[in-house]
């Protein structure tokens, strides 16, 4: 009997879950604690998905078609917190959960994959202390080495030192030369001033401006500083992906 009750109970929980993906990283998090078949709608990109292929779109940017998320009675929304929080006073009048994932430090990885694993009995516990053990093994292979990171170049944003890249680079022992949060935009004299020991730069960047172009700006207000190209498709979430990209970064970086 009490075998009947939990199959039951099984079948009514992933019944009445339904999920709505709203970015990229909150997709492949799902993937990866293996929730994928609870999902009914992703993001833009889930095409690059395999595990998501043939769902709809529910989201681009922050316009959400609420219609289309009660058609497919979707009962949870998740997303990382990146301006959707202006969502929720209307996803709860719709009694539709939204779920906020956190990404301003490394460590925000194992708590919105441990808050998926519990949110939705994913059962994903040997899974999530692989994740904490590869943060533990991150080698830090430079010391008070400094940096800036590059991630936009008309005009030049960088990355402040209130998110997740900045304490990612962490790990590895460097230490980012902007001072502000956010991603500031860095003029001349800012360059001028700081003493850069490395210039990471996304690589879309790269592609849209040239390596040639880009490369020659920073060499010419900081000659001795050291540029290297990063994958902006690897860095630009925080997922068990980006994780495994900072740990190749950092051993490049050894002496």
């Amino acid at each position: 009997m009490s075998t009947f009750v939990f199959l039951f109970y099984s079948l009514v929980f992933c019944s009445e879950i339904r999920i709505a993906s709203l970015d990229p990283a909150s997709s492949q998090l799902l993937i990866a604690l293996n929730l994928h078949n609870l999902v009914v709608t992703a993001d833009d990109l889930s095409h690059s998905l395999p595990q998501l292929k043939d769902v709809a779109t529910s989201s681009k940017g922050l316009v959400v078609d609420y219609e289309k998320l009660l058609q497919m009675r979707v009962s949870h929304v998740v997303a990382y917190d990146l301006g959707f929080t202006s969502l929720e006073p209307k996803l709860h009048q719709l009694e539709i959960d939204l779920i906020l994932l956190k990404n301003q430090k490394v460590t925000d990885l194992v708590m919105n994959l441990e808050s998926l694993n519990t949110r939705f009995q994913a059962k994903s516990n040997l899974y999530i202390q692989s994740i904490k053990e590869q943060i533990a093994a991150l080698p830090k292979v430079q010391k008070n080495t400094s940096y800036v990171l590059q991630i936009d170049y008309s005009p030049n944003y960088v990355a402040g030192n209130n998110n997740y890249l900045d304490d990612g680079l962490k790990y590895c022992g460097l230490k980012n030369t902007v001072k502000t949060k956010g991603y500031p935009v860095w003029g001349k004299e800012e360059i001028l001033k700081s003493q850069v020991d490395y210039v990471f730069i996304m690589s879309d960047v790269i592609k849209k401006h040239g390596k040639k172009t880009v490369t020659n700006y920073w060499l010419e207000l900081v000659p001795g500083a050291k540029i290297k190209t990063i994958d902006a498709d690897e860095f630009s979430r925080l997922t068990p992906s980006f994780l495994h990209s900072l740990q190749k970064l950092c051993d490049s970086l050894k002496p």
